[in-house]
């Protein structure tokens, strides 16, 4: 993941996700629903409930079990995806593409 931009806008329970080739746009209330519809790039349906606790934004796959979660620790966002954990900085601006 080194390397890897996000953006991640967050307006009341509904959250947008945009990282390179994704976007992930959904409600945070805990309705499988109103959470993420998305297709993988072999073409598989990707629908993941999503919900604030604990201070944390967890997103469950078809309702499951907690499978990634993002959550402030002090300046840094930590993203957590199933057992590997990173953290992420604010940039103070867009980044650099080297052409």
């Amino acid at each position: 993941m080194r390397g890897n931009v996000e953006r991640i806008e967050q307006a009341g329970d509904r959250v947008v996700i945009t990282s390179r080739h994704i976007v992930h746009d959904m409600r945070a209330d805990g309705v499988l629903e109103h959470g993420v519809h998305d297709v993988s790039p072999v073409g598989e349906e990707i629908r993941v409930m999503a919900e604030f606790r604990n201070g944390r934004l967890d997103l469950r796959p078809n309702g499951g079990r907690v499978m990634v979660t993002r959550y402030l620790d002090g300046d840094e966002m930590v993203w957590r995806y199933g057992p590997f954990r990173n953290r992420l900085r604010r940039l103070s601006g867009p980044p650099i593409v080297a052409e």
